[in-house]
């Protein structure tokens, strides 16, 4: 894991383990030339995490490999344990530097001169869990792939799952992380590589889930053949975000363009780290598909929403809590639209009626769709009872749209941004509706 201090990445590394209940360890590792050159502000960072927390520190060990070869108490800082980090930042940044002094003699080779002040470190903490934690610091989330190959594994609910997805429900599952074992912690972002002799390219987008700050979980194998023959593999639970069809996918020819750090035709399993940098990239890459969704989404997309009102989230691939973040933004800057355009009554009628808004002026009434989208908002989604309502009372009604809302936040779920076009009266010509789906009435069936 790393951290960050006003916005900016540290260089270093550390990891948290749990050890029992109300106790935790966090082991920062060394400086070596060019790696973990932030070692020292992150070890502040750690023990202001560590106070934040209402932490105690029980012990504080040198882990490298010369000193793991000492006797525990060898290779123990000599501090009076347990120790509450200071209060103030001066006196914790001192704590700090004596870390480092007392670091020095610890496993120093015969004959050396000076020592190494920046060591590998395990610090053991009490009263406090790993989750809470990680939830004082700052951290730089990690990003990794996942692979799915067809030739493997029959991903038999890949279409229920792409359809739940856009139609704003949740789909966790469990998915193998190969050799990795651990280092996974919620929110960790995953990427998912099809792989196979064709149509590779990434497919889907989410998040780590889980209670705890390991996120990584050992089960029977996905072969089933191997799982009978008692072997296991390692998972991660992962809340998908965004799941393509095989046609939506970013191409490997792409990936290869524009992702050169990454060796897209050397990846052999699951569980392989990507630069954070890469991954920024790639949900921006995601984001973008929402302006040119499939036919064949559209159509999952209509089909779902039948039996209600479509959802005023349009966008490819969003969850229900973004859905409703992009709605909600839409709808907030419809009505400061109208409140300019001189409406004194606006009532929010979106709950149970066929239009968002219905405003008065005097003798005059409007009816008022709102469409919130993440896409350029050349294409809408208008259900039966959308389109006949505002058939009957033109020209006394208007179609709002907020194209362009940006999604950001930790979990890209905080709605900004967009560009309002209004047309009034809204008159729905026939030419431009297309039909994505049907409803069919099953004979022989009793209603």
């Amino acid at each position: 894991m790393q951290l960050r201090i006003n916005g900016k990445q540290l260089d270093a590394e550390f990891d948290v383990e749990h050890i029992a209940e109300n106790r935790c360890a966090v082991v920062l590792q060394a400086r070596s030339g060019n790696r973990n050159r932030d070692y020292g502000p992150c070890l502040t960072e750690l023990l202001r995490g560590v106070r934040a927390a209402g932490g105690t520190v029980n012990r504080i060990t040198v882990d490298s490999r010369p000193a793991l070869l000492l006797p525990l108490k060898a290779r123990t800082l000599p501090l009076r344990y347990p120790l509450r980090p200071p209060s103030s930042d001066s006196a914790l940044e001192e704590l700090r530097l004596e870390l480092g002094r007392l670091q020095l003699p610890i496993a120093q080779q015969a004959g050396a001169r000076g020592g190494n002040s920046t060591k590998k470190l395990r610090i053991e903490l009490d009263r406090i869990t790993a989750v809470q934690f990680l939830q004082h610091l700052d951290l730089v989330r990690q990003a990794f792939l996942v692979t799915w190959n067809p030739a493997a594994w029959s991903w038999i609910s890949r279409d229920n799952d792409i359809t739940a997805i856009e139609s704003g429900h949740e789909v966790v599952g469990g998915w193998s992380t190969g050799s990795r074992a651990h280092g996974i912690h919620p929110d960790d972002e995953f990427f998912l590589l099809r792989q196979g002799s064709s149509k590779r390219g990434i497919i889907g987008y989410g998040v780590a889930v889980g209670d705890s700050s390991e996120c990584c979980w050992e089960g029977p194998h996905w072969d089933e053949k191997r799982a009978a023959n008692g072997d296991t593999a390692n998972y991660v639970d992962i809340r998908w975000n965004v799941l393509v069809d095989d046609e939506n996918r970013i191409t490997v020819e792409r990936l290869l363009a524009e992702c050169p750090e990454v060796k897209w035709n050397q990846i052999y399993g699951s569980g392989r780290q990507i630069p954070t940098a890469v991954a920024k990239r790639l949900v921006s890459a995601l984001d973008a598909l929402s302006t040119s969704p499939s036919e064949e989404g559209e159509a999952r997309r209509s089909m779902s929403s039948s039996a209600g009102r479509a959802s005023k989230g349009q966008g490819f691939g969003l969850t229900s809590t973004q859905r409703t973040a992009v709605e909600r933004h839409a709808m907030k800057l419809a009505h400061a639209f109208l409140v300019e355009q001189g409406w004194t009554e606006i009532d929010d009628t979106s709950l149970g009626h066929p239009y968002d808004f219905h405003c008065r002026k005097g003798s005059r009434e409007l009816f008022v769709e709102v469409k919130g989208t993440t896409s350029k908002g050349t294409t809408v989604n208008l259900t039966r009872g959308e389109v006949e309502h505002h058939h009957a009372i033109y020209p006394d009604n208007a179609l709002v749209i907020v194209a362009g809302i940006t999604l950001g936040g930790t979990r890209r779920e905080s709605a900004s941004g967009g560009r309002l076009t209004c047309i009034t009266p809204w008159d729905i010509k026939d030419s431009a509706l297309k039909v994505v789906g049907y409803t069919y009435d099953v004979p022989g069936i009793e209603p």
